[in-house]
């Protein structure tokens, strides 16, 4: 599956993607994705104020996940697949924030067509989507999935996967929980960033780490973080991916020009694994 796959299906749920998560920021990834003002870390290392951006055209509101992933099969890199590691926790807002990250995860499982891998992550998302109330109308595609893995139908799964998750957060917001649908985009978006960092960790290239230039993703991460109320930006894990933010912004918004290292990798590894084991021992 390469990115030839990722792009038809990208262009396919856009819309709905959009209008589910009723878009509260765009994600314009410099070049690709059409020009949004990017936040700077300050040279205090705090992050500098940012306008929210009203997403009102769908092409603006591309899965980051898909879009991670993809950049790492245009360059060949095998992205690297976490282990399983589920929450036991009963807080809305953690169970969100795992959530994002296991449906990336089941994308990557699905990118190396590891099937026992996918129809764990397929169950914990299920489990997490119970756990935030969503209906078992929704809960019910679960049996799709498992019925696609299980037949090896890799393209049909990859869609249904983005679809159901798709379908639990545009819930969400439908019940007003709107906080909870934007954790779960903003884990979802760092846990393809850790994938595509863990990814080069073991296959370094120079041409494939140039994918690491993206101050898109990081105006999308600081926006959505920036759009959350007072109440989940005390939450700790919350308050570390904000704290974090800077150092990746340090990585992600290098010029074009720079000659990306494998230091740099590592160096932006080392943040996003801690901040990825905040969340998944809450």
């Amino acid at each position: 599956m390469d990115k030839r796959t990722f792009r038809p299906l990208v262009s396919v749920i856009l819309a709905g993607f959009c209008c589910a998560m009723l878009c509260p920021v765009a994600y314009g990834q410099s070049e690709q994705h059409g020009k949004t003002k990017s936040t700077q870390a300050t040279s205090e290392g705090e992050l500098a104020p940012v306008k929210e951006n009203i997403c009102k055209n769908p092409k603006l509101c591309e899965s980051i996940e898909i879009d991670i992933l993809s950049s790492l099969q245009t360059s060949k890199v095998p992205p690297f697949l976490p282990k399983p590691q589920a929450t036991g926790s009963t807080q809305e807002y953690q169970i969100a924030l795992n959530l994002g990250i296991v449906v990336t995860d089941a994308l990557s499982a699905i990118i190396g067509k590891d099937k026992a891998a996918f129809l764990q992550y397929a169950g914990m998302i299920k489990d997490y989507g119970k756990k935030l109330g969503v209906s078992e109308a929704v809960l019910g595609k679960y049996d799709q999935l498992a019925d696609l893995a299980n037949k090896s139908e890799w393209v049909k799964l990859e869609t249904l996967t983005y679809e159901f998750k798709d379908a639990i957060t545009g819930e969400l917001n439908t019940k007003k929980k709107e906080g909870a649908a934007t954790l779960s985009m903003v884990a979802g978006g760092l846990e393809g960033l850790y994938i595509e960092a863990k990814s080069l960790e073991k296959n370094f290239s120079k041409t494939a780490a140039d994918f690491l230039h993206n101050p898109g993703l990081f105006d999308y991460l600081t926006k959505y973080m920036r759009s959350l109320d007072e109440d989940l930006q005390a939450k700790a894990e919350v308050k570390a991916i904000m704290a974090s933010l800077p150092q990746i912004g340090k990585t992600l918004n290098q010029p074009k020009t720079y000659d990306y290292s494998k230091k740099d990798v590592e160096e932006l590894l080392k943040v996003l694994e801690a901040l990825r084991q905040t969340i998944l021992g809450g």
